[in-house]
């Protein structure tokens, strides 16, 4: 039922067709590309070898949908902003709390239906685009499937935080632009070594590297997420780790609220 209703919802307020739209464009570029090419091609000269740059640079296909997907899950996150701020105001609110389930079952239903629907078509698109690439021009890679597997991951992460913060202000503005912060500011926090080295205060260090671990790291967790389905060596667990003690803890908060 739950599933059922986010997706009418989601219907509702068009964001399927905006889905749909984008999907759509990118199918049509893939269509009229001549040629995709599963490595970067490099010129052999002197001393660089190209399977060398192409360890560099990794697999061009893979890298399209690394930026594309994070697009995808950006979309899916903003357009279910509002769904538990409406939840929760006064009226529709007394109606379903009215029901023999409790508050915090009926928030944490909801909350997972708007990850599997809404994560769900994040998959659905990008697997639609990986068989587009692979009928068009015979390319199946695989890493693909695997990078949005782990977005997945992504959508609840972010769902978490969004819900947290629904249930917190009850404002559909304030999520978003509590979601746009933490985007700023996870930015802002990558140069802090830079910035600490200008301030040089311990009291300064101590409270850049407090809000380093306190505020969840989106971006760099597509990084790491990136690095598994190509195959590599994460050289760095902080942003995945640290992020999920963080979000483990709105979850806990969010029974409170």
């Amino acid at each position: 039922s739950d599933l059922y209703d986010t997706y009418l919802e989601m219907r509702d307020r068009k964001i399927v067709w905006i889905f749909g739209i984008i999907v759509g464009l990118v199918l049509l570029a893939i269509a009229a590309t001549n040629d995709i090419e599963d490595k970067f091609q490099f010129q052999q000269n002197g001393d660089v070898d190209a399977s060398e740059l192409n360890d560099i640079f990794g697999n061009p296909i893979l890298s399209a949908f690394s930026v594309f997907i994070p697009v995808l899950v950006f979309l899916a996150i903003m357009g279910s902003a509002g769904i538990i701020p409406r939840l929760i105001e006064r009226g529709r609110a007394e109606y379903f709390f009215s029901k023999p389930i409790t508050r915090q079952s009926l928030l944490f239903s909801k909350m997972f239906g708007i990850w599997i629907v809404y994560g769900g078509m994040v998959l659905a698109a990008t697997f639609i685009l990986y068989l587009a690439i692979g009928l068009f021009h015979g390319i199946y890679e695989t890493s693909v499937l695997q990078l949005a597997g782990l977005s997945f991951v992504s959508v609840l992460l972010w769902q978490v935080i969004s819900t947290f913060f629904g249930v917190l202000s009850g404002s559909t503005g304030t999520v978003m632009m509590t979601l746009f912060l933490i985007w700023v500011a996870e930015k802002i926090l990558d140069a802090r070594e830079i910035f600490k080295q200008l301030v040089d205060s311990r009291a300064v260090d101590f409270i850049v590297d407090a809000f380093y671990y306190l505020v969840p790291k989106m971006a760099a967790i597509g990084d790491t997420f990136f690095t598994l389905a190509a195959g590599k060596e994460v050289q760095d667990w902080v942003p995945l780790w640290s992020t999920a003690l963080v979000v483990l803890s709105l979850l806990f908060l969010t029974r409170m609220l």
